[in-house]
């Protein structure tokens, strides 16, 4: 997996709502992207939760570990 560019290109996926790892200003988190609102609230490893802060990049999740 590599880290995508939101200039270069953004999310596609045919779910409502998807789970993605983003590189912002303020580090590396997780958060929620709709092909209809885009990004949402970007929770950190230490829970701080920011709402609109700008994505610069973006990767998906990796498959959970097989059992």
């Amino acid at each position: 997996m590599h880290w995508t560019s939101v200039k270069f290109k953004k999310p596609e996926t045919t779910k409502m709502i998807s789970w993605f790892i983003v590189n912002t200003a303020k580090g590396v988190g997780v958060t929620t992207y709709s092909p209809l609102d885009g990004f949402s609230t970007t929770v950190f490893i230490d829970n701080s939760e920011y709402h609109g802060i700008e994505v610069t990049h973006w990767i998906p999740l990796p498959a959970p570990p097989a059992e």
